[in-house]
């Protein structure tokens, strides 16, 4: 962030003074007094590549800034204004729907723009696949309720990355019938939940054919599915890099969660356990600048093959807790 802060610095000077040293008014040099309508007049003087890759990367890093620098000048308005559309979800927020809607009226530019995608509600299904075929540049997608067959017909003509699929209900055939789908082989993050309680047991029988997903790297459960597959799945998977239990009910199991973590029923450096909280809130966020939960699964495994986090720590604490050493 300081390099990107002192790129921005250096680009201004180039702007406004011809080059980056700082000039100290005196008599015989006194202070530049440059209008506004001079700014948006002067021709850049940095390659126009770098240019747009440093607003580029500063409206990715802080979506905050957007609105700042479309009113910079037309060409970085050109650049900047699609990565409105870098995020889209369909829901019932409001703020939401209208991103939705200006995006189905907005050029093949603006849907090329869009990397990430979160469906919060069966209820919008139907407008997710008339838009999602236009979507071609997709990256993740977000499923967190009941996803219906054309939908997923659809999917399947996406070459997406990172996926998340609620189950709505127990049930031994879904596995079976929907991870040999198209969809998947593309996928190298997946996570599935379970969308509602249930008693009944999961089965590796079931489940088995995560092994032959030909891209798939990291893999994320619920606190219901996961106890009873894991033993399977770290035998099983060798693909793996990481296999993530993870609490989506609140911060109220979170000592369920340690407990679980200190009482594992396999000793696989590749496993985590973790929280999930306010998810609807903070993906799009995540999503935006690329902090998501698989980052900082990353960055907690890295740190740990260095000794910075014990060996014998399996729980993965929000970034704002120093807790996690102390496990």
């Amino acid at each position: 962030m300081r390099l990107l802060k002192a790129s921005f610095v250096t680009y201004f000077r180039y702007q406004l003074f011809g080059d980056c040293r700082i000039h100290t008014p005196s008599p015989k040099h006194p202070p530049a007094h440059i209008g506004f309508f001079d700014i948006l007049s002067m021709e850049p003087v940095l390659p126009s590549e770098l240019e747009r890759e440093i607003f580029e990367t500063a409206a990715i890093q802080d979506k905050a800034v957007i609105p700042s620098f479309l009113r910079v000048c037309h060409r970085v308005h050109e650049w900047i204004e699609p990565l409105l559309y870098r995020v889209i979800v369909f829901s019932e927020s409001e703020k939401h729907q209208s991103s939705v809607l200006a995006l189905q009226s907005k050029s093949a530019e603006f849907k090329h723009a869009v990397r990430h995608a979160a469906v919060y509600s069966d209820k919008y299904a139907s407008s997710a696949q008339e838009l999602l075929p236009q979507l071609v540049s997709i990256e993740s997608l977000v499923i967190a309720g009941d996803c219906p067959l054309e939908l997923l017909d659809v999917m399947d003509t996406l070459h997406l990355s990172t996926l998340l699929l609620s189950i709505p209900s127990f049930s031994p055939q879904w596995p079976r019938s929907t991870l040999p789908r198209a969809l998947f082989r593309s996928v190298t993050h997946l996570t599935v939940y379970l969308g509602s309680v249930d008693d009944e047991v999961a089965s590796w029988e079931d489940w088995s054919i995560l092994t032959s997903l030909p891209a798939l790297t990291h893999l994320c459960m619920d606190d219901t599915l996961a106890p009873d597959l894991l033993q399977s799945i770290v035998e099983n998977c060798n693909r793996l890099v990481a296999v993530i239990i993870a609490y989506w009910d609140g911060p109220w199991l979170k000592h369920t969660a340690i407990e679980l973590a200190q009482n594992l029923p396999v000793s696989d450096p590749r496993v985590i356990v973790t929280m999930i909280d306010d998810f609807d809130k903070a993906w799009p966020r995540e999503a935006h600048s690329g902090n998501d939960l698989w980052a900082r699964v990353d960055a907690f495994l890295v740190r740990k093959r260095r000794g910075e986090i014990e060996s014998s720590v399996y729980f993965m604490y929000d970034e704002t807790d120093d807790a996690h050493s102390t496990l």
